[in-house]
């Protein structure tokens, strides 16, 4: 799972993502349904990606559509 380059301590002030987007993909994939992916797969908001870091247009259940308001 990556969040991404997210404003903290670690990732600085020029950092395109705010903590709040990060945690969305990790809460969506920590809610998977048990149809979700195989273990090993790596996600960038909430799509799985290949070894090249390209889309695999595999859809996923999430058990609900938005966690941060």
């Amino acid at each position: 799972m990556s969040p991404g380059w997210v404003k903290t301590d670690l990732g600085g002030e020029k950092a395109k993502r705010e903590p709040a987007q990060a945690m969305e993909g990790i809460l969506w994939l920590a809610l998977l349904n048990e149809d979700g992916p195989k273990t090993g797969s790596f996600f960038r908001d909430r799509e799985e990606l290949d070894l090249q870091g390209r889309k695999t247009n595999k859809g996923f259940s999430p058990r609900t559509e938005s966690f941060i308001s």
